[in-house]
Parts: structure tokens; C-alpha cells; sequence
């Protein structure tokens, strides 16, 4: 009984796919350590993407996420979240529907990669943000820029912030 409950639990998690993984966030220089976000900073995010609803999408997730953090989105600020996406593709659905290995895969395959650049006043820092996963699944076969947007943003948060002591 417990190793059916477990093949179960296993197959489960391969449809609903595990967002969390899917992105990468590797630091171009070495004061990913010391120019961070903080708790109370006021920073300003400006977004160059293919698409201006994409840039749109990206700068409310990126209001979102950090207003969580406690910090506040304004239209000027010495401190800057500059955001450049490199691979915008949608990808087709129905091909992460079927994903058949080698063959329909990259068509189904969507994309938001880019690079983010945080200014404050310790400096600068980059980093080089790519997706290197996709989910799979019935729930997987539309559109995924909304879900790519948030999972983008929350990684490079994740990444960037420094709770205050």
C-alpha cells in the first residue's frame, strides 16, 4: 500500500511540474554579496523586453514580490533594478502536452531569460537569469508567461534580498 501511495505522490508531482527549480540566477561579478535589497528601500525597475506587455507583466510581478519584502516600487530612486530579457518564447502548448522526447520538446519548450542589474549605493551587481526547466502536464499546456514572470521575478528576489538584522 505505501509504495503505491508513493508512485502516486511521484506521478503527481511530475504533472503539476516544481516551479521553484525551473530558474536560475548565477551572479556575474562578486558583490552579489554586499549590494543587496533591503527591508525599507525604495528602488526603481525599469524592464527592456521584446514585448511591452511582457515588460508590463515583469515590473507589476517585480512591484509585487518585493512590496512582500517590504520594499516599496517607486518611479525614481538612487537604488535601480534594471532588467533586460534576452529569450522571450511562448513555446505551444499542446507539444508540453504531449512532450514526447526529442521530438516535441522544443516546441513546447517556452522561455524567459535575461539578465538583472541592482544599483545602490555599495555599488552594482548582475545577474544572468535563465530558465533551465520545463514543467510538464496537462496543466502546463497553455500560455506560461504569467507563471514564467512570477517564477522569474521570485528567483531573482530570492536571490538579491538580505533580510535586515
Amino acid at each position: 500500500m505505501n509504495k503505491r501511495i508513493f508512485l502516486i505522490s511521484i506521478a503527481f508531482l511530475g504533472l503539476i511540474g516544481c516551479g521553484g527549480l525551473l530558474y536560475t540566477a548565477k551572479p556575474l561579478d562578486s558583490n552579489n554579496e554586499k549590494v543587496v535589497l533591503l527591508e525599507g528601500m525604495k528602488v526603481s525597475v525599469s524592464v527592456t523586453a521584446p514585448e511591452a506587455v511582457l515588460s508590463k507583466k515583469l515590473r507589476n510581478q517585480f512591484r509585487a514580490q518585493l512590496s512582500k519584502k517590504n520594499i516599496e516600487v517607486v518611479d525614481e530612486s538612487s537604488n535601480t533594478i534594471v532588467v533586460e530579457i534576452d529569450r522571450y518564447e511562448q513555446g505551444i502548448g499542446i507539444f508540453r502536452f504531449t512532450s514526447i522526447p526529442f521530438l516535441t520538446a522544443a516546441l513546447g519548450s517556452s522561455y524567459l531569460d535575461g539578465t538583472v542589474e541592482l544599483t545602490t549605493d555599495n555599488g552594482n551587481t548582475t545577474l544572468n537569469v535563465l530558465k533551465g526547466g520545463q514543467t510538464t502536464g496537462p496543466g502546463q499546456t497553455g500560455d506560461q508567461t504569467d507563471d514564467n514572470c512570477e517564477l522569474f521575478v521570485k528567483k531573482v528576489v530570492y536571490k538579491m534580498y538580505k533580510k535586515s538584522k
